[in-house]
């Protein structure tokens, strides 16, 4: 999952977040197709929203990384709610990462996931905003 946003007028650092949002998930993506058999699920919460889902493969792959050179980000000030219905489609174990350009929204999360009669307690995810020094733990530019 990937929340790409910046604000309508955006600073220096909003344009490196989104630029950075863009190149980590390209990263999982390829690490993630690397492993051949593997079902992927790609929601972008963007200008466009972007929902894809496919086998890993060097298809799939090319894919994404044409897509992702191509995206605009939002400007919504809130998480958009596509992110949290998107949990509905995966299972409980079924490890998830949300790719942020800003600190995570954890009630608006919630409140989407809920949406779809899906709780975030229990779940394989992991949240990385881009702009913490969290990012360096997974990801070096």
């Amino acid at each position: 999952l990937v929340d790409l946003w910046q604000p309508s007028s955006p600073e220096s650092q909003h344009l490196e977040n989104v630029e950075r949002a863009v190149s980590f998930a390209a990263t999982v993506i390829a690490d993630a197709c690397r492993q051949s058999g593997r079902n992927l699920m790609l929601n972008l919460a963007a200008a466009i929203a972007v929902h894809r889902a496919g086998t890993a493969s060097p298809f799939f792959f090319r894919e994404q990384m044409d897509l992702l050179a191509l995206v605009a980000p939002h400007t919504e000030p809130r998480l958009p709610p596509s992110l949290g219905h998107a949990l509905a489609l995966v299972s409980l174990s079924t490890p998830t990462l949300l790719i942020s350009t800003r600190p995570i929204e954890w009630e608006a999360l919630r409140s989407a996931a809920a949406e779809r009669d899906v709780e975030l307690a229990g779940r394989q995810l992991q949240c990385i905003d881009v702009g913490s020094e969290e990012l360096t733990r997974y990801y070096q530019d």
